[in-house]
């Protein structure tokens, strides 16, 4: 048997607790049908263990854990260094492995991945989880083209994570997109070989999910301290101001007016920089209807997901969402805004639609009487909730499947398998381990 041995690459980044580290999961879940291959998931930055620790060393997956050093550093340098020390620490699983792919999964990364090029000939693989234009220009697609058409951008500073992308998919063997639409904007941007790159959308396993019935639905969301009454709207992700949370609080104001038996439950953290007291000062006339959980663990989220009544994914921009897989999975009738990718999985058959409007410098708002109106027609129009649950189960089956997402990559795997040899810069002398 002809063993591919992947070694995914995963830090303690912020994106790792949410989708990102959702897609890691399924990935993993999903490829361990396949006997011959073996997952070497490699936690670097990690803050679980203060030592190199191996949490799991089975047949088919190994789970590493390398810390951050005792004075973090995000400095070139001492990334750099920190790099090499974990290339060091990974040589002996990577001198006793076959058919070698490193995966790369966010631009953290990119130290590791100049590291594993220059001592390896391994095949390295860049996933495009996101975009750094995306962060830095808000979405503003009309801000980004005017300064990327300057022939001069690749000296501004402030364009440094635009350029580092842009770098680590250069480097990498081969790029793989979660939508079409970023694969596009990658080739014509970035000039990457359209050949360099391919698309395999996001899939999720949904038997890991629990839908419950109506019983079992209104003893939960009375447990957890709601209202059997209460039509509950949830939110779940980070609390950026690009998932477009101001534009559903504004929307939500118009909602409670007119119902006042509805609440909006808000899953997720603030650690970007717009914090929950700046959202609260938004709902200053609706204190009591909105709730702000924190971030909580994953066990404790599907909980939340099973007692909804409608989600929101209003983000100014987004890329192959898991939340929306997730919801989708759970049967939960869906208000997703029209950004660039999300009509590659989603029809208007099977969520509403709230459109952008682009505004004269580009920016991305939202109308909120349409916004609410969408969120009113979808909480008490029950057949309209019913005809998009029942397109669920066919999408989740097929075009969203895990099953179907492994497929892709396991065939991508067994080609790169071919062309993965032995390097002969592989290091040979082990030094022992001491914390970087």
């Amino acid at each position: 048997m002809n063993m591919i041995s992947l070694f995914i690459f995963k830090s303690n980044t912020r994106g790792m607790r949410y989708g990102i580290g959702t897609y890691i999961n399924q990935l993993i879940g999903s490829l361990s049908i396949y006997p011959d291959i073996k997952i070497i998931l490699v936690n670097f930055r990690s803050d679980k263990y203060k030592e190199f620790t191996l949490s799991n060393n089975l047949e088919q997956f190994t789970e590493i854990h390398i810390p951050s050093p005792i004075i973090s550093s995000y400095s070139g340098f001492k990334n750099d260094k920190y790099s090499e020390k974990v290339v060091d620490l990974l040589t002996p699983f990577i001198n006793k492995s076959d058919n070698i792919v490193f995966q790369i999964n966010y631009l953290d990364a990119l130290p590791l991945a100049r590291t594993l090029k220059s001592r390896y000939k391994f095949p390295v693989l860049s996933i495009i989880h996101s975009a750094q234009w995306q962060f830095m220009f808000d979405g503003n697609k009309q801000n980004f083209k005017e300064i990327w058409s300057d022939r001069e951008y690749s000296q501004r500073p402030d364009l440094k994570p635009i350029m580092q992308e842009k770098e680590l998919y250069e480097l990498s063997d081969l790029v793989v997109s979660v939508t079409d639409y970023m694969k596009e904007f990658i080739i014509r941007y970035y000039g990457l070989n359209e050949h360099k790159i391919k698309v395999i959308h996001n899939g999720i396993d949904n038997t890991l999910f629990h839908v419950p019935d109506k019983k079992e639905r209104l003893e939960l969301k009375k447990r957890l301290g709601f209202s059997i009454r209460e039509k509950i709207i949830l939110f779940s992700g980070r609390l950026d101001s690009s998932k477009g949370i101001y534009f559903l609080l504004e929307a939500f104001s118009e909602v409670v007016k007119r119902n006042d038996n509805t609440r909006l439950v808000l899953v997720g953290d603030d650690s970007g920089p717009d914090k929950i007291p700046q959202y609260l000062s938004h709902c200053s006339n609706m204190w009591g209807k909105v709730t702000f959980t924190g971030f909580i663990e994953y066990e404790h989220m599907l909980k939340f997901y099973q007692i909804a009544d409608i989600g929101v994914i209003p983000s100014v921009y987004d890329h192959g969402t898991y939340v929306a897989l997730e919801m989708i999975g759970h049967n939960i009738p869906l208000i997703v805004s029209d950004a660039d990718g999300f009509e590659e999985f989603l029809t208007h058959d099977q969520c509403i639609f709230i459109t952008q409007v682009v505004d004269d410098e580009g920016n991305i708002k939202f109308d909120k009487k349409d916004f609410a109106e969408a969120i009113l027609s979808l909480l008490f129009d029950r057949k309209k909730a019913g005809r998009i649950i029942s397109e669920y189960n066919k999408m989740i089956m097929n075009k969203l499947s895990s099953k179907r997402m492994a497929s892709e990559y396991y065939s991508l795997l067994k080609d790169f398998g071919v062309m993965a040899k032995r390097s002969v810069t592989s290091i040979n002398n082990v030094p022992e381990y001491s914390r970087p």
